[in-house]
């Protein structure tokens, strides 16, 4: 449908400028971020940046699969600094160890001045 919720907009703009690296940890991603479903959202903001997220999310996959994980994100200073991905699935089967964990050194999208409205709607979303 194309409608995306603020915290899929949280979670894809986090997930945009790693994405390239969990392909390129073997996770059988499609190249481009092709995001499903995100669910069980929790971000914690600093000035400008997101600098905790977890969530869960659902995406396609290589050879029509889907792939389902929950990760953490962390970024430092302005850095996306670490990615661990949990409970790794495709097609609801185990992916390898079911965890996986890079140290991407990406810039973290920064969020505008307004994210406090946006935070607002977002807890009014998922209801906190």
């Amino acid at each position: 449908m194309g409608v995306e919720s603020p915290a899929g907009r949280f979670a894809r703009l986090l997930l945009e400028p790693i994405w390239e690296d969990l392909r390129r940890a073997g996770l059988p991603l499609l190249p481009a971020t092709d995001l499903r479903k995100i669910d069980k959202s929790v971000f914690t903001k600093g000035e400008s940046i997101i600098e905790q997220a977890g969530f869960d999310f659902t995406a396609n996959a290589e050879n029509g699969a889907v792939l389902a994980a929950h990760i953490d994100i962390t970024t430092t200073g302005d850095i996306i600094s670490e990615a661990v991905l949990q409970e790794i699935t495709v097609n609801g089967q185990p992916w390898r160890e079911g965890t996986l964990k890079v140290l991407p050194n990406k810039p973290a999208p920064q969020f505008p001045s307004n994210i406090e409205e946006r935070l607002d709607a977002l807890r009014e979303v998922i209801g906190g």
